[in-house]
Protein backbone atom coordinates (compact mmCIF):
# COMPACT_ATOMS: atom_id res chain seq x y z
CA UNK A 1 0.00 0.00 0.00
CA UNK A 2 1.21 3.53 -0.85
CA UNK A 3 2.55 5.94 1.75
CA UNK A 4 0.10 8.44 3.24
CA UNK A 5 -0.06 11.80 1.48
CA UNK A 6 -2.25 13.28 4.24
CA UNK A 7 -2.43 11.89 7.74
CA UNK A 8 -3.99 13.18 10.95
CA UNK A 9 -4.06 11.69 14.44
CA UNK A 10 -6.56 12.84 17.07
CA UNK A 11 -6.67 16.26 15.35
CA UNK A 12 -8.92 18.73 17.16
CA UNK A 13 -9.71 22.43 16.90
CA UNK A 14 -11.94 24.33 19.27
CA UNK A 15 -12.92 27.97 18.94
CA UNK A 16 -13.45 28.69 22.63
CA UNK A 17 -16.07 26.10 23.59
CA UNK A 18 -17.25 25.61 19.99
CA UNK A 19 -15.99 22.50 18.23
CA UNK A 20 -14.40 22.91 14.81
CA UNK A 21 -13.16 19.31 14.55
CA UNK A 22 -12.63 16.72 17.26
CA UNK A 23 -10.26 13.74 17.33
CA UNK A 24 -10.01 13.41 13.54
CA UNK A 25 -8.03 10.37 12.41
CA UNK A 26 -7.59 10.52 8.65
CA UNK A 27 -5.27 8.76 6.20
CA UNK A 28 -5.26 9.54 2.49
CA UNK A 29 -2.81 7.53 0.43
CA UNK A 30 -1.12 8.40 -2.84
CA UNK A 31 -3.45 7.76 -5.76
CA UNK A 32 -6.65 7.96 -3.73
CA UNK A 33 -9.32 10.49 -4.60
CA UNK A 34 -10.72 12.23 -1.55
CA UNK A 35 -13.20 15.04 -1.13
CA UNK A 36 -14.29 17.05 1.88
CA UNK A 37 -18.08 16.90 1.76
CA UNK A 38 -20.51 17.92 4.47
CA UNK A 39 -22.83 20.61 5.77
CA UNK A 40 -21.68 24.02 6.96
CA UNK A 41 -19.91 23.66 10.29
CA UNK A 42 -18.81 20.06 9.69
CA UNK A 43 -15.13 20.99 9.88
CA UNK A 44 -14.11 20.79 6.21
CA UNK A 45 -12.45 24.20 5.99
CA UNK A 46 -11.05 23.92 9.50
CA UNK A 47 -9.31 20.65 8.60
CA UNK A 48 -7.85 22.05 5.37
CA UNK A 49 -6.66 25.22 7.10
CA UNK A 50 -4.93 23.19 9.82
CA UNK A 51 -3.29 20.95 7.22
CA UNK A 52 -1.88 24.04 5.49
CA UNK A 53 -0.89 25.69 8.79
CA UNK A 54 -3.23 28.63 8.23
CA UNK A 55 -4.63 28.00 11.73
CA UNK A 56 -3.24 25.98 14.62
CA UNK A 57 -4.90 22.86 16.00
CA UNK A 58 -5.96 22.72 19.64
CA UNK A 59 -4.46 19.23 19.83
CA UNK A 60 -3.36 16.31 17.69
CA UNK A 61 -0.99 16.05 14.73
CA UNK A 62 -1.17 16.48 10.98
CA UNK A 63 1.26 15.46 8.25
CA UNK A 64 1.32 16.17 4.52
CA UNK A 65 3.73 14.34 2.22
CA UNK A 66 5.29 12.86 5.35
CA UNK A 67 6.06 16.34 6.69
CA UNK A 68 4.79 17.87 9.93
CA UNK A 69 2.09 20.43 9.07
CA UNK A 70 3.44 23.00 11.54
CA UNK A 71 7.19 22.43 11.65
CA UNK A 72 7.59 21.86 7.88
CA UNK A 73 5.06 24.43 6.68
CA UNK A 74 7.39 26.13 4.18
CA UNK A 75 8.24 22.85 2.45
CA UNK A 76 4.57 21.82 2.38
CA UNK A 77 3.46 25.15 0.91
CA UNK A 78 6.07 24.80 -1.84
CA UNK A 79 4.41 21.51 -2.87
CA UNK A 80 0.72 22.29 -2.39
CA UNK A 81 -1.93 24.84 -3.25
CA UNK A 82 -5.23 25.88 -1.77
CA UNK A 83 -8.06 27.76 -3.41
CA UNK A 84 -11.07 28.23 -1.12
CA UNK A 85 -14.48 27.97 -2.74
CA UNK A 86 -15.19 31.68 -2.21
CA UNK A 87 -11.89 32.91 -3.69
CA UNK A 88 -12.98 33.93 -7.20
CA UNK A 89 -12.58 37.71 -7.52
CA UNK A 90 -15.03 37.86 -10.43
CA UNK A 91 -18.14 35.76 -11.16
CA UNK A 92 -17.64 32.86 -13.57
CA UNK A 93 -13.90 33.48 -13.85
CA UNK A 94 -12.12 30.80 -15.90
CA UNK A 95 -9.39 28.74 -14.23
CA UNK A 96 -6.55 30.15 -16.34
CA UNK A 97 -7.85 33.70 -15.74
CA UNK A 98 -7.93 33.01 -12.01
CA UNK A 99 -4.32 31.80 -11.98
CA UNK A 100 -3.14 34.72 -14.15
CA UNK A 101 -4.94 37.17 -11.86
CA UNK A 102 -3.10 35.93 -8.78
CA UNK A 103 0.22 35.69 -10.63
CA UNK A 104 0.10 39.49 -10.94
CA UNK A 105 0.79 39.69 -7.19
CA UNK A 106 4.26 38.25 -7.82
CA UNK A 107 6.09 40.85 -9.95
CA UNK A 108 8.93 39.54 -12.06
CA UNK A 109 7.66 35.97 -12.08
CA UNK A 110 6.42 34.47 -15.29
CA UNK A 111 4.06 31.60 -14.76
CA UNK A 112 2.53 31.27 -18.20
CA UNK A 113 4.05 27.84 -18.86
CA UNK A 114 3.10 26.57 -15.39
CA UNK A 115 -0.45 27.84 -15.75
CA UNK A 116 -0.77 26.09 -19.10
CA UNK A 117 0.61 22.88 -17.58
CA UNK A 118 -1.86 23.00 -14.68
CA UNK A 119 -4.84 23.74 -16.92
CA UNK A 120 -3.95 20.82 -19.23
CA UNK A 121 -3.78 18.08 -16.62
CA UNK A 122 -5.95 15.03 -16.99
CA UNK A 123 -8.50 13.94 -14.39
CA UNK A 124 -5.82 11.98 -12.51
CA UNK A 125 -3.80 15.20 -12.11
CA UNK A 126 -0.96 14.15 -14.41
CA UNK A 127 0.03 15.69 -17.75
CA UNK A 128 -0.98 13.92 -20.94
CA UNK A 129 1.43 11.00 -21.45
CA UNK A 130 1.45 11.39 -25.22
CA UNK A 131 3.43 14.60 -24.89
CA UNK A 132 0.50 16.39 -26.52
CA UNK A 133 -0.90 19.09 -24.26
CA UNK A 134 -4.42 20.11 -25.21
CA UNK A 135 -5.43 23.70 -24.85
CA UNK A 136 -7.01 24.57 -21.50
CA UNK A 137 -10.75 24.00 -21.44
CA UNK A 138 -12.21 27.44 -22.23
CA UNK A 139 -15.42 26.47 -20.43
CA UNK A 140 -13.71 25.56 -17.14
CA UNK A 141 -14.59 28.17 -14.55
CA UNK A 142 -13.77 28.88 -10.94
CA UNK A 143 -17.25 28.74 -9.48
CA UNK A 144 -18.94 27.65 -6.29
CA UNK A 145 -20.13 24.07 -6.97
CA UNK A 146 -23.22 24.41 -4.76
Amino acid sequence: MENPIIETHQLSKFYGKVRGIENLDLTIREGEIFGFIGPNGAGKSTTIRILLNLIFPTSGTARILGLDAIRDTRRIKAETGYIPSDASPYPAMKVDEFLRYFLRFYPGRSGTDRIHELCCRTVDGKPEKSGHHPEPDPQAQVTDPR
